[in-house]
């Protein structure tokens, strides 16, 4: 299972860096964050073992990247 976490990280990493370095509008990065890598990790979820850390170390990148993009207040709750 530490594998799988690897391996989400790293994506969430690599989709973090592509977020932050490109010019998107907030429309899209909230299309993006909602539809395209919120889907990517939550769907191996189902068959993931994993701590609520190790998914908030996955989820932060993401966060940080596609919240100020997307001109959201960075102190509302994670549960979008």
């Amino acid at each position: 299972m530490q594998q799988q976490v690897r391996e989400l990280k790293k994506k969430a990493k690599q989709w973090a860096d592509k977020v932050r370095t490109n010019h998107i509008t907030k429309g899209e990065a909230w299309y993006v964050l909602k539809s395209i890598i919120m889907k990517t990790i939550y769907y191996p979820l189902m068959a993931t073992t994993m701590t609520e850390k190790e998914l908030n170390s996955i989820m932060l990148p993401i966060f940080k990247a596609a919240i100020p993009k997307a001109h959201v207040q960075s102190c509302m709750p994670n549960t979008l």
